[in-house]
């Protein structure tokens, strides 16, 4: 939560789990197998031809899809910057999940947001990493509608 706060994109794909980055790559195949995602391609990926995709790591993908996203998204950055975040707490799932229950606070003037989330974290050796958002699971879903594969 951290490191989102502070816009380190970097650091965020540190902590996710390897299969969680490499799922978002898969749900953004679109942009590498489809001609008519050039455009999209550019604006999500910062990368013009499909053979530059193509050369990107899961964890390229992830930090320049989120970078541009949240880059293009001035409010929400300005919301992060200075949002509070508290835990609320944890539920496991099984032995190698937990769910974890956060709100992110904002005050600024008469604007005041609360908004409760959940991250979801798998086992990796003795660490905890992230797992995909459901809202990265709907843009890769609606980055497939739209390539129409």
């Amino acid at each position: 939560m951290q490191a989102m706060k502070a816009q380190q994109w970097d650091s965020m794909a540190y902590l996710m789990h390897p299969y969680a980055l490499h799922q978002l790559r898969a749900l953004l195949g679109p942009l590498f197998e489809a001609p008519s995602m050039d455009g999209p391609r550019q604006e999500l990926l910062g990368v013009r031809t499909l053979a530059a995709a193509q050369a990107l790591s899961d964890t390229a993908v992830f930090v320049a899809l989120i970078s541009r996203l949240m880059g293009s998204q001035a409010q929400f950055t300005e919301f992060l910057r200075d949002a509070t975040m508290q835990v609320i707490g944890h539920v496991p799932e099984g032995r190698d999940t937990v769910h974890v229950v956060y709100r992110m606070s904002y005050e600024k003037g008469e604007a005041a947001v609360s908004k409760m989330d959940v991250v979801s974290m798998q086992r990796m050796g003795n660490t905890w990493r992230a797992l995909l958002s459901g809202d990265l699971r709907m843009l890769g879903a609606m980055l497939r509608r739209q390539a129409g594969t």
